[in-house]
C-alpha cells in the first residue's frame, strides 16, 4: 500500500471516530443534569457560593454540549464533511468535554475543603461514575480521554491531599 492509501485510511478512521462522538447525544444532557443535581446537593449542604457557581456552570456546559450535538446531528451527511470540518467538530466536542471534566474536578476540590465527608464522598463517587462514561464515549481518542482524566482526577487528588483524607 502506498503512503497516500495509509493516510487516507487513517483519515477515514479519524472521521468515523469523531462522528461517533456525537452518537447518543441525549446521554450528555442526562449526565449533565445528574451531575448538576449532585453539585447542588453539596452546595446546599455546605452553603458554598463556589459550589453554586460550579453547579450553574455544570448545567450551562451540559446544555451547550447537548446543543452542539444537536447541531452536528442536523448535518445531512456527516461522512461528507471535509477533514478540516471534522477537525473543527473534534475541537468543539473536546473543548466542551474538557470544560465538563474540569468542573467535576473543581467540584471535588472545593467539596473536599470543608472537611465534611458527605460532600467529599458524593463528589468523588459522581466523578468516578463520569469516568466510566468518558472511557466509553471518548475511548477512540486517547488524547481527549487523557485530558479529561487529568482535569478531573488532578483536582480531586489535590482536594483529598489538602484535607489529609486517608483514602
Amino acid at each position: 500500500r502506498s503512503v497516500d492509501q495509509k493516510t487516507g485510511e487513517r483519515q477515514g478512521v479519524y472521521r468515523s471516530l469523531v462522528i461517533s462522538l456525537f452518537n447518543e447525544n441525549g446521554t450528555i444532557l442526562t449526565g449533565a443534569i445528574a451531575s448538576c443535581a449532585a453539585v447542588v446537593m453539596t452546595a446546599i449542604h455546605i452553603g458554598s457560593p463556589v459550589l453554586w457557581l460550579i453547579a450553574f456552570l455544570t448545567g450551562a456546559v451540559g446544555i451547550a454540549r447537548y446543543c452542539l450535538g444537536r447541531a452536528f446531528n442536523r448535518i445531512a451527511d456527516p461522512g461528507s464533511l471535509s477533514l478540516s470540518d471534522i477537525r473543527k467538530w473534534d475541537l468543539r466536542f473536546s473543548v466542551g468535554a474538557i470544560a465538563c471534566t474540569a468542573l467535576l474536578g473543581a467540584w471535588c476540590l472545593f467539596a473536599s475543603l470543608p472537611g465534611d465527608p458527605f460532600p467529599r464522598f458524593i463528589s468523588v463517587v459522581v466523578t468516578f461514575a463520569n469516568i466510566v462514561g468518558i472511557c466509553t464515549r471518548s475511548s477512540a481518542l486517547p488524547r481527549l480521554v487523557n485530558l479529561q482524566l487529568i482535569t478531573m482526577v488532578g483536582p480531586m487528588v489535590a482536594g483529598l491531599y489538602i484535607t489529609g483524607d486517608e483514602y
